[in-house]
């Protein structure tokens, strides 16, 4: 090997190795990263109450029809099929007088028991 070709060797050994220098000298030029910012930790919800749990029997002189009673807390739900095929939904609060929550299908009557029930927690 003559010097010359040594110094080729030498100076292709040494591209690399510039190039990477040239980088980290390139990337000290660059302004510092910003210091991390901290964030105040999120304020939790206020736990939710849960509802009462709603529980249903089916009355005894109607097994056949959807006649369903329900207790919950010191809420009494009824469901009761009329004579036009209807259904009536009613809540007695503390066995008060009844209030009428629905006048519709049974799917409905029942839907708008079990809601209210939610809504009274």
């Amino acid at each position: 090997m003559t010097t010359t070709e040594t110094q080729t060797v030498a100076e292709t050994a040494d591209a690399p190795k510039n190039l990477r220098v040239t980088r980290r000298e390139a990337a000290a030029k660059k302004a510092p990263a910003k210091a991390a910012t901290t964030t105040a930790p999120a304020a939790e919800a206020p736990a939710m109450k849960a509802p009462a749990k709603l529980r249903w029997s089916v009355d005894a002189e109607r097994k056949g029809g959807k006649d369903q009673t329900g207790t919950a807390a010191d809420r009494t739900y009824s469901v009761k099929q009329r004579e036009d095929g209807t259904y009536l939904a009613t809540v007695a609060v503390d066995d008060g007088t009844p209030e009428t929550l629905s006048e519709t299908t049974f799917a409905k009557a029942y839907a708008a028991c079990v809601a209210h029930n939610r809504a009274a927690v």
